[in-house]
């Protein structure tokens, strides 16, 4: 159990060292606009679109950077459960290549694999539904720039 455990935090280290390296050289500023997009979408401030970019990698690092933000003043608790959804949000795009296509449709056979794969998109879809209802309910406008 303790090597699981050390496993664990060994990979949730490396993902946050190697995110912050990333952000520090400005890498994510480059795929932004992939964040944009969505933010564009579900209203939410611009600021959101790097740590949805940034989720690709690691969804602990992207949500480490909205409690950064929180903790600077520049946003509130509403906003981070909202971002932290908002984060999740890739995590379908993820595993829709990564399992759901090569390993749960074959494993599951084309029928009941279609249903499942299905359910799976339709539930990230909803998800992003609801991003949208509390973005407009509950965030402001403001817009700022993460410091490196």
């Amino acid at each position: 159990m303790s090597i699981i455990i050390l496993k664990t935090l060994i990979i949730v280290f490396l993902s946050l060292f190697i995110t912050d390296i990333l952000i520090q050289l400005g890498l994510f500023e480059k795929f932004k606009f992939i964040g944009k997009y969505f933010t564009k979408i579900t209203k939410l401030p611009e600021f959101y679109s790097i740590t949805f970019v940034a989720s690709f990698g690691s969804s602990i690092s992207a949500n480490t950077m909205l409690v950064s933000l929180q903790n600077e003043g520049k946003i509130t608790k509403k906003e981070i459960f909202i971002g932290a959804l908002f984060n999740s949000l890739p995590v379908y795009i993820k595993e829709t290549f990564q399992y759901q296509i090569p390993i749960m449709i074959p494993i599951l056979g084309s029928i009941v694999g279609s249903i499942y794969f299905f359910t799976f998109i339709l539930t990230g879809f909803f998800k992003l539904l609801f991003v949208l209802f509390l973005g407009k309910r509950f965030c402001s406008s403001k817009n700022f720039e993460f410091d490196n």
